[in-house]
């Protein structure tokens, strides 16, 4: 705090403590020649520059920066009282060591030097857990059994928490053994055994939907080969069947019949591919979740081959195949069907615009489908659980892009469908989109944005006595936050809310534009507005009811480490009621084909504005359910959501920053008013954009009853969703439920 170095003795530490820019730093009010030793006026360290009071408003300070510091080691009990293990990497200017206590497991690794360094570190005995990086919580890659290598800036240091993972590394996985060729595993004895190693596979891969249930059996229902005559040549069978000196397949495409206890029976796609060598052994220790088993080739006369069985979406040349097939509306046999390659008018411009040389890239974002990308210009999508019937995404897509000429959105550059040989209707396996840069969707940009917010207001003089948040009616807001917070609640609120209103109101524009684009058909039935009936609002209410019945029976066990899921079940049989009511109100308004799942993690953010993506629906409903037409209000209330959603995650950022002191409840009336703020801003500009449309209901009471029973039938579906998923998270959607149910009844 800029000690005056120049002064002899200890007297350099003893100045003045520089608590804000006014005389003598603020320590004395008295005249500066009669202080005991003189405040620092060295350029660098200045009181006027580097004090308490400044340091206190820039979270980018070394004050704050000292402060979480010192929070997260007191998170962490192995810093104070773990054993202590010295690692010695050969660099001797890299300090390297571990301190363990209990299940908790720290590294850590400083950089004594002034220049940049790199070190490998022995972490045998750590095989397989993934290094945590503590301050953002980044991930690493896994411990593998080679030696640990890690860089590191000029005086840099890294806290790792090792966590074990339960995934296993290909080691672990079983071992199929065939002969003469990989292809004949699937068929006969060989088929056999892969249908014994498909269950703990399909269980660990996050695509998967089944993990909360136990798989019963797996049965590969139709195997079809892509890129035949693609890869080598391998041995040679006595019977000849395979091994005649022809180039085997890249990749066996596997339509998966599963049989669950929460699922009787489920379809899933699963390409396949044999690699051996480097490749296997690269795959094996860096993507352990990709491999299936591993592979012994028995050639008569010959040294047996091994390998791994893989995921094709790990091979480059997958991908390439599929475009290829896709674009040349080519038909790939199977033993019970085919895959047909059905291109759009906009694939032949998307596919000019890939280099050759462009390694396709698979996606790590958590979906239920596999994305992977190809350049800068296409997506090939990979849909896991399928089944028959015209998939929206598709649809909608095409819809959207070639007749309504809907922009904020990826063109669809065809599909692949897989038709069984039996009378049954085709599934589509692949989907081609166009690539849009982006800079991320909209929910971690909102969320990254809403944390700093956030940081520069506790960072501040934060107000003891924060004004109270309105009401949580949205239709009300929509009005009094249109051009931003109202006067009343103060400058700390205009600055925490007022960036963001900029991009909700984009946000609200865009979702309009989508409404009308799929309200804009007058002649495809599958997409002409049909007006609701009073039968139809019976039908949401008791739909309504029976989903939060069942939401009621998933999170009842989590109701005793959660007071506000209890408070929740405690309130049935008036959230009960609040869906009755829908029945007795006459509202009058359109319904549409929707986007079905609409929430900021659907909006790519390009930077200036956002793109509309993945129109597949909900992946927990039916293909049919998700072509239902709805009322528009649906994909509001869903992104209304996600803004709750998104202040509780801000929120959850930010503990890393507070004090184990610090009360997490302070930031509780500063949240409301965002997510009131944003909620308003955004229907305002939504409402504004439709313009009376048809397919909103044409008064302020019945949009309010509408988009009030919308809301509280998403948050209760997601409590559902988050007590089977992520029962640590239900507090978020139980939160959202009391909110809209107020006080009491």
């Amino acid at each position: 705090m800029g000690d005056n170095i120049y002064l002899g003795d200890r007297n350099a530490v003893r100045t003045p403590m520089q608590w804000g820019s006014d005389r003598n730093a603020g320590f004395s009010a008295a005249n500066p020649q009669r202080l005991y030793l003189p405040v620092s006026i060295d350029p660098g360290y200045h009181f006027q520059a580097v004090n308490v009071e400044a340091s206190r408003e820039n979270p980018g300070s070394l004050l704050w920066w000292m402060r979480r510091l010192i929070s997260l080691r007191s998170r962490y009990r192995a810093f104070a009282r773990g054993s202590l293990q010295l690692l010695f990497p050969e660099n001797r200017k890299v300090l390297a060591f571990l301190r363990q206590l209990g299940e908790e497991r720290i590294l850590v690794v400083v950089n004594l030097s002034r220049y940049p360094q790199s070190a490998e570190l022995d972490l045998g005995e750590f095989c397989g857990d993934v290094p945590v990086e503590l301050f953002g919580g980044t991930e690493f890659p896994p411990i593998g059994e080679l030696p640990y290598f890690v860089t590191l800036g000029g005086h840099g240091f890294y806290w790792f928490a090792l966590e074990r993972r339960d995934q296993g590394d290909g080691a672990e996985r079983p071992e199929l053994v065939t002969q003469g060729s990989w292809l004949n595993l699937f068929s006969g004895w060989g088929l056999q055994q892969l249908e014994e190693a498909l269950p703990a596979f399909l269980s660990q891969q996050r695509w998967f939907a089944g993990k909360t249930g136990r798989i019963k059996s797996v049965e590969v229902v139709d195997a079809v080969a892509v890129g035949e005559g693609h890869g080598e040549a391998r041995g040679t069978r006595p019977d000849g069947a395979r091994g005649d000196g022809r180039a085997e397949p890249l990749s066996m495409l596997l339509v998966l019949g599963v049989e669950s206890a929460e699922a009787p029976q489920a379809t899933y796609v699963l390409p396949v591919s044999f690699v051996t060598g480097s490749r296997a052994e690269d795959l094996s220790r860096w993507r352990p979740e990709a491999v299936l088993a591993g592979v012994r080739v028995i050639a008569p006369g010959e040294d047996a081959e091994r390998g791994v069985l893989v995921d094709s979406i790990w091979e480059p040349d997958f991908a390439r195949l599929l475009v290829e097939a896709t674009a040349r509306r080519r038909q790939l046999q199977g033993r019970r069907g085919r895959l047909h390659g059905l291109p759009a008018p906009t694939l032949r411009r998307l596919v000019s615009q890939v280099d050759e040389d462009d390694e396709p890239t698979p996606m790590n974002a958590e979906q239920s489908n596999t994305s992977i990308v190809i350049g800068g210009a296409l997506i090939l999508k990979l849909l896991r659980r399928v089944e028959p019937g015209v998939n929206p995404g598709v649809e909608m897509g095409r819809f959207l892009g070639e007749r309504a000429h809907f922009r904020a959105m990826p063109l669809v550059g065809g599909s692949m469908e897989y038709r069984p040989a039996a009378a049954q209707e085709a599934m589509t396996i692949v989907s081609l989109e166009e690539f849009v840069p982006n800079e991320g969707d909209g929910f971690s940009y909102v969320v990254d944005m809403l944390t700093r917010g956030l940081e520069e207001l506790l960072a501040g003089p934060l107000s003891e006595d924060p004004p109270d948040p309105p009401p949580a009616d949205a239709a009300e807001l929509a009005g009094e936050w249109a051009g931003g917070p109202p006067e009343q609640f103060g400058e700390e609120v205009a600055a925490l809310v007022g960036p963001h209103l900029e991009w909700a109101s984009l946000l609200g524009r865009r979702t309009a534009e989508l409404h009308v684009a799929l309200a804009s058909e007058k002649d495809d039935l599958d997409f002409v507005p049909e007006p609701m009936t009073p039968g139809d609002r019976q039908a949401m209410a008791h739909g309504a009811r029976a989903l939060a019945k069942q939401s009621f029976r998933q999170a009842r066990r989590l109701a005793p480490s959660s007071p506000e899921l209890a408070e929740v079940l405690n309130r049935q049989d008036e959230i009960l009621e609040r869906f009755r009511r829908l029945v007795d109100v006459p509202v009058r308004v359109e319904r549409i084909r929707c986007h079905g799942d609409f929430h900021l993690g659907q909006a790519l953010w390009t930077g200036k504005d956002f793109v509309i993506v993945d129109f597949e629906g909900e992946p927990h409903r039916s293909l049919s359910q998700r072509r239902v037409k709805r009322p528009a209000l649906v994909d509001v209330a869903g992104m209304i959501r996600s803004f709750h959603y998104a202040s509780r995650t801000a929120a959850l950022h930010l503990s890393r920053s507070l004090r184990a002191h610090d009360d997490p409840a302070v930031l509780e009336p500063w949240l409301a008013l965002w997510y009131r703020g944003i909620t308003g801003t955004y229907v305002h500009a939504y409402l504004d954009a439709v313009d009376g449309s048809a397919f909103v209901p044409p008064d302020d009471r019945q949009l309010a009853e509408l988009l009030d029973f919308l809301l509280l039938e998403k948050a209760m579906y997601e409590i559902g969703y988050e007590a089977d998923s992520r029962p640590d998270w239900v507090d978020i959607p139980a939160h959202g439920v009391l909110d809209l149910l107020g006080a009491g009844p």
